[in-house]
């Protein structure tokens, strides 16, 4: 891995966390930002300079998106000035991460997740190629293309395996959990996300558990295990809490609110969508809104609230004519379809089940279904052939140093014969010379 900072790291890092301690202080977000402009302002070295300027980057990401990209460019050019390889590879990524999450830009996301991956192979940095070909999997999920999603999150998983890093292996298992989850097979999903949960022990990994215990607090809940599921869930939710990540407790609040419209407690369901919807306002999300909406207009649906059901489905069909993404559709068109038909106005019915129908491609459906069961018995086989390779390594190891060990023991064997030999030769030749 090429760190291309040598001793000047620890330097930094006690400089940095000395000014998050003096901040600590400063709850208020503009506060905490303007102190950090301050320190900014007076000071002229470039590796403080670059770290102030994440940090103030960091700071904009649920408020002004047009200040987040200023300073993340600040970021940039003093990373590339000091020559600061994974302080480069890092603030790529953040960029786009902020277009993929606040601006649902997958084209702007796709490319600099893109030329980070550049970046990481030209500098064979190994550990941060796997964490960008794993970016790049989830990116293809979101968007709903699990065919591009499958390519790259295998092979992450497959070189994460490789390296044997353990926060690694816990992002590369999850992501396959979430595979299998979409797929429809909660088991192997579980399997996943609880082979990722004890990599997740310590404070630093706090945002990595708590999204990893959110995914099993639903898959319980497919599987019909309640106080397993609120038991998930709700750590999830306290440790969301205490990491004031808006973003990450929109997902708990929806999956609950999906388990409360199953059990059909409609009211408490409208409820946590209310809140989710809410909190997804602060970092502005639309696909995520689109996909709160959908589950809001099904429990106003079931309760039988067909008006709001009605004007909830059309905000969501608004929100994602306006993204790039096709997930969404089909649930919406469906609901839409339903609502139409109460009214009255079958002719708009009938368009929005047509919609529905052909809103799925069931084919592409079929296709990531076929090359996620190849790709899996594929990297089974790998890992089966690796393994009886290795034995069979091992085995001609143990029968080389056998060999060694018989001959060994042979010319041991031959050297005694050889020397009792002249022992012999050398008394007998006493005994005639002594006649």
């Amino acid at each position: 891995m090429n760190l291309n900072m040598g001793g000047s790291y620890f330097r930094l890092l006690f400089t940095v966390t000395f000014l998050s301690v003096q901040l600590g202080i400063l709850h208020c977000k503009d506060a905490k930002i303007d102190s950090l402009k301050q320190i900014l302002a007076t000071t002229s070295k470039d590796s403080i300079r670059y770290f102030l300027c994440r940090e103030i980057g960091d700071s904009y990401y649920e408020g002004n998106f047009d200040s987040l990209l200023t300073y993340y460019h600040h970021s940039l050019e003093l990373a590339r000035k000091l020559g600061y390889t994974r302080e480069e590879i890092s603030t790529l990524r953040s960029f786009a991460y902020v277009y993929k999450f606040r601006k649902n830009d997958y084209e702007k996301a796709a490319f600099y997740f893109q030329k980070t991956l550049a970046l990481t192979e030209e500098k064979k940095d190994s550990a941060a190629q796997v964490y960008i070909l794993n970016d790049l999997g989830e990116l293809y999920r979101d968007k709903g293309d699990r065919v591009n999603a499958i390519d790259y999150l295998f092979k992450a998983n497959q070189k994460a395996e490789q390296i044997g890093h353990k926060h690694i292996l816990s992002r590369t298992w999850y992501s396959l959990g979430l595979l299998y989850s979409e797929k429809g097979a909660p088991e192997e999903a579980l399997f996943y996300f609880q082979k990722a949960l004890p990599l997740t022990e310590g404070e630093k990994y706090k945002r990595m558990r708590g999204s990893i215990l959110n995914s099993i607090g639903e898959t319980y809940q497919e599987m019909n295990i309640q106080e397993e599921a609120k038991s998930a869930f709700d750590e999830a939710l306290s440790l969301f809490k205490q990491l004031d990540d808006n973003d990450l407790q929109v997902e708990v609040y929806y999956n609950m609110a999906k388990g409360k419209t199953y059990n059909q407690q409609y009211q408490q369901a409208i409820e946590h969508y209310a809140t989710a919807l809410q909190l997804n306002e602060i970092v502005e999300n639309k696909n995520r809104k689109a996909e709160i909406l959908v589950g809001l207009a099904t429990a106003y649906l079931d309760y039988q609230d067909y008006e709001k059901a009605h004007a909830t489905a059309l905000e969501g069909m608004d929100i994602i004519k306006k993204i790039d993404t096709k997930l969404h559709k089909k649930e919406l068109a469906e609901i839409l379809s339903t609502t139409f038909a109460k009214k009255g106005n079958y002719k708009r019915a009938f368009d929005f089940s047509q919609v529905a129908r052909f809103a799925e491609d069931s084919l592409k459906s079929i296709a990531a279904n076929k090359k996620l069961v190849e790709v899996s018995a594929l990297y089974e086989q790998e890992k089966a052939t690796s393994e009886i390779e290795q034995l069979r390594a091992e085995s001609a190891e143990k029968q080389l140093l056998l060999s060694k060990s018989r001959f060994r023991m042979l010319l041991i064997g031959f050297l005694i014969v050889l020397f009792l030999g002249i022992v012999f030769l050398w008394q007998l030749q006493r005994e005639r010379n002594s006649i």
